[in-house]
């Protein structure tokens, strides 16, 4: 689905009172259609460079339309925490290889069009010396209202135009259409630059496709339990036979659906479906809250997959010793390993598992679990799985961003539920493996014994409904300790996914069964790997801080996994 990406380099504490009429209204006419798919619309009210550069990298296959508003120069966009210099953002533009238009509508910023072009932007819409506020304004908002009503990009330009000239005195706007530079004016101008061979896509309207039928009758949860349930039956045997019954109320679905998910995801699930009178813990209702909640859910899954990817690596490292590490891919996982506090937030885990995987598909890797064999066509191909993902993604940064709507609140919710079962419905091969938290481990070994045997005390951290409990698990050999593994009950073969998840209470000996931890970001400064608690992410208060002081054995592990990527000796 195409983007339109609005920027605006805005002041939080203090902003201008022109530049938020601009965003208000430009974002009030893209909306409605907006609302009815034929784009996705993102804004960026506060916007910085590192924000800019997220989110281009974020839409970078998708978006058709980049917007910026705020002060500028010749060479630069000024934002409120740093100037950007064209060549910089010249180059994040080259890279969307749908982005048809850009729009600079700032001071002077006719002179970085010629790299924008260079970099091979189709057309831009820029000035070539200062522009009043008001008139920028009125420009902005009469060329987006054009587009949204069908106009294409060069009727849109004449359009706003016109708007502009009502409120100056027409000698004073010289308009510039055309390729390449031309005579140096100090008029304030609008120009519409593009190269010969683009010269047709000045034609381009916004694009349109049949609406889909208005929901009147949605009732969250149904569609989310009833997809998870027709494909969970492939996996999980207790749904299997209770889909034999002839008839089955929802709410026993529902228990067993959170039951076979792995906790972590079964909890965020649980949340979306069981109903909660205290309107501060129930997400069952159509609202913000909810979208944030099927986020949640939705990263939990995919920072599983990227856990699992990022351990079945290092199982490969480990077991093959010598393997090929291509530099560009071995630098998005230490840029992950080393991830500040802040980007943890917009982080891109889809792009880790992708560079994981072809690592492991360059050396012919194993795979533990066998179905991540598909990772190629579910995470590659164009189909419903990839623009579901791309959804979650670009939902994600909205609420991030708090750029959400009232009047989107309902639609996205539908959207968003859509996307998440069918994410959640492809990954449903998941609920064939348990996740196991190992907290201790005895050795059997007596006399008349050749061989000791190994006593795993652990938490299976599954049937979240019925209670987690303590269980014993005996084998041949030991699994590493105090860590959380994936493990194939047929045939009880595991995968350690330590030191990227950990049970706190397997280091504490708290009394508690497990609490689950996921890392989270990097702290430099203290050389300290933070962990979030699973059940409550953003709460920094439940945050560990893990060290050569505290938990010193996830400290190592995550040293040794740097010197391995590092081809050094651990």
């Amino acid at each position: 689905m195409e983007v339109i990406f609005l920027t605006f380099a805005n002041k939080q504490d203090a902003p201008l009172p022109t530049i938020q009429l601009e965003d208000d209204k430009v974002y009030k006419a893209l909306s409605p259609r907006a609302l009815q798919q034929h784009y996705l619309l993102h804004r960026d009210s506060f916007t910085s460079i590192a924000k800019v550069a997220e989110y281009l990298s974020l839409y970078r296959d998708h978006i058709t339309i980049f917007h910026y508003s705020g002060h500028a120069e010749r060479d630069a966009l000024l934002f409120e925490d740093e100037d950007a210099k064209a060549e910089g953002i010249a180059h994040l533009l080259g890279q969307c290889k749908r982005l048809k238009l850009v729009i600079l509508n700032g001071c002077s910023t006719k002179g970085q069009v010629d790299q924008l072009l260079a970099n091979g932007v189709p057309i831009v819409i820029a000035t070539s010396a200062p522009v009043a506020d008001q008139s920028a304004t009125r420009f902005s908002i009469r060329f987006y209202e054009a587009l949204t009503q069908y106009s294409t990009i060069e009727e849109a330009f004449e359009l706003a135009i016109g708007e502009v000239k009502t409120i100056k005195r027409p000698k004073e706007i010289y308009i510039d259409r055309g390729i390449g530079e031309k005579n140096p004016t100090t008029t304030p101008i609008w120009g519409l630059f593009y190269r010969q061979e683009n010269k047709s896509l000045l034609s381009t309207k916004l694009q349109t496709k049949s609406s889909p039928p208005i929901v009147t009758n949605f009732t969250p949860n149904e569609i989310l339990i009833e997809a998870l349930w027709t494909s969970l039956t492939e996996y999980n045997e207790a749904i299997q036979t209770l889909a034999t019954r002839k008839t089955i109320s929802l709410a026993r679905k529902r228990m067993a659906i959170l039951n076979a998910f792995p906790a972590p995801v079964a909890e965020h699930l649980r949340k979306l479906m069981v109903p909660v009178e205290d309107e501060n813990e129930g997400y069952n209702k159509v609202s913000t809250a909810r979208l944030q909640q099927i986020v949640r859910a939705y990263q939990t899954i995919m920072e599983l997959l990227a856990f699992t990817m990022l351990a079945q690596l290092w199982e490969n490292l480990l077991v093959t010793g010598d393997i090929e590490l291509p530099e560009e891919r071995v630098a998005v996982i230490q840029n992950f390993l080393n991830l500040p506090y802040g980007k943890q937030k917009v982080y891109d885990y889809i792009g880790l598992i992708r560079q994981v995987r072809e690592i492991i598909q360059l050396n012919k890797g194993q795979y533990f679990m066998e179905e991540l064999q598909q990772l190629k066509k579910m995470f590659y191909e164009e189909g419903s799985f990839q623009n579901a993902m791309f959804f979650q993604e670009v939902l994600r940064a909205k609420l991030n961003v708090q750029s959400v709507s009232p009047d989107e609140v309902t639609e996205l919710c539908i959207r968003a539920e859509e996307s998440l079962a069918e994410i959640l419905s492809r990954m449903g091969f998941i609920t064939r493996y348990a996740l196991v938290a190992i907290q201790d481990i005895n050795v059997l070994k007596f006399r008349h014994n050749l061989k000791a045997r190994f006593q795993h005390v652990a938490v299976v951290l599954r049937d979240l409904l019925g209670g987690l409990e303590t269980t014993e698990l005996e084998l041949g050999k030991f699994m590493d300790n105090r860590s959380i593994v994936l493990l194939n009950e047929e045939n009880m073969k595991y995968l350690n996914l330590s030191p990227f998840i950990i049970d706190a209470n397997a280091f504490e000996k708290n009394t508690d069964i497990s609490k689950i931890y996921f890392v989270s970001h990097y702290d430099k400064t203290a050389d300290s790997y933070c962990f979030k608690y699973i059940y409550k992410p953003e709460d920094e208060e439940s945050f560990i801080h893990v060290s050569a002081e505290k938990y010193p054995i996830v400290k190592i592990q995550f040293d040794a996994l740097k010197q391995l990527l590092d081809k050094q000796p651990v």
